[in-house]
């Protein structure tokens, strides 16, 4: 039977797929050895590197969310940690807000009249959420926003075997064989962790390729876990 090459597939699939190439018996829950907990946890790893990479599509969302009457400060909220602010628009506008330092929007706001917002700058966040700054406000009343953000992964835990990551089964049971090979290793890059993961490499390059979105514009973020 053929096999669609990016198919994806469970967080217990993966793991089991790479305790088959380690010669270990495949578990039927992620806690059910040292093993199949310690490869949940390289698989994070391995999600994040692959998140990292660059922006996805699969990460892609669009948020609204609305600034309290007479505040200038707006918190993004998403289904997951964000970790690049793309756009942020005010209600229908057309263009987006323009990104600035926060030097810049402290001098705007002192300089700037009433009217429609027309840049903000990044100042803090709340838990995982950016709170963004805008440099004037139209009214006094509740005003509308949409961001376009790409999320951060969750962290997998032994308890979501059947969540589903959101990139091709075959790349990361080759990051996460790679990862293994690595530690069974005690962290000595041996000749057969490094052809391992150059092909995990290859493989992610192609698959952002066929997947991935080509951006500009940077505002990242960094959410420790």
């Amino acid at each position: 039977m053929a096999v669609i090459l990016n198919q994806r597939g469970t967080v217990l699939t993966i793991v089991n797929d790479v305790q088959r190439r380690l010669s270990y018996t495949p578990t039927a829950t992620l806690s059910a050895n040292q093993t199949s907990l310690k490869l949940t946890g390289f698989l994070n790893d391995i999600v994040q590197a692959v998140s990292d990479f660059g922006d996805w599509p699969a990460q892609f969302e669009e948020v609204s969310t609305t600034i309290a009457a007479c505040a200038v400060n707006v918190e993004i909220n998403a289904s997951a940690p964000i970790k690049r602010i793309f756009e942020v628009h005010y209600k229908d506008q057309q263009t987006p807000l323009v990104p600035v330092e926060i030097t810049d929007i402290r001098r705007l706001q002192r300089t700037s009249g009433q009217g429609s917002p027309r840049q903000f700058a990044l100042i803090r966040t709340s838990g995982i959420n950016p709170i963004i700054r805008i440099d004037r406000r139209e009214t006094s009343t509740a005003m509308g926003f949409n961001a376009a953000v790409y999320t951060s992964p969750l962290e997998y835990t032994s308890s979501d075997a059947t969540k589903v990551p959101p990139w091709s089964r075959r790349l990361l049971v080759q990051g996460l064989y790679a990862a293994a090979l690595l530690d069974e290793s005690d962290g000595v890059p041996t000749n057969h962790y490094q052809a391992n993961f150059a092909v995990f490499r290859n493989q992610l390059s192609e698959e952002y390729n066929r997947l991935g979105a080509d951006t500009t514009k940077e505002m990242r973020l960094t959410v420790r876990r």
